[in-house]
């Protein structure tokens, strides 16, 4: 973080579909909109949030495939990916698969997120 209260990064953790909950796909443009501005931009998918990273599923899917077209990234939970039953070749190209979800959480938090969503 900068000293005028600037932020470099943006984490945004998504926990909800774009099918229940509006918000998914507001902060996915809410994070395109930090790209456009020049920021490092994130997103931490999991729970029913891992149906997001679906390819061509929706609104959501396309701003993520976005995010990462644009050097975002889009980490997913694995546990959550498979309790969700999504093979492999259905997500989105680029999307990061994390075996240590939670682990690697907290790092991108504690480490290199300088703001965070959560949604």
């Amino acid at each position: 973080m900068t000293e005028t209260g600037n932020f470099n990064s943006l984490g945004i953790v998504i926990a909800h579909t774009a099918a229940v909950h509006e918000n998914a796909h507001q902060v996915v443009s809410l994070g395109l909109e930090a790209m456009k501005r020049g920021k490092r931009v994130g997103f931490f998918l999991l729970s029913d949030g891992v149906y997001n990273a679906i390819r061509g599923s929706g609104e959501v899917a396309a701003g993520l495939s976005q995010a990462i077209s644009g050097g975002g990234k889009v980490f997913l939970s694995s546990e959550h990916v498979v309790a969700s039953g999504i093979p492999g070749e259905k997500l989105i190209p680029g999307t990061e698969t994390l075996e240590k979800p939670y682990e690697a959480l907290v790092d991108l938090i504690m480490e290199e997120w300088d703001r965070v969503i959560m949604c």
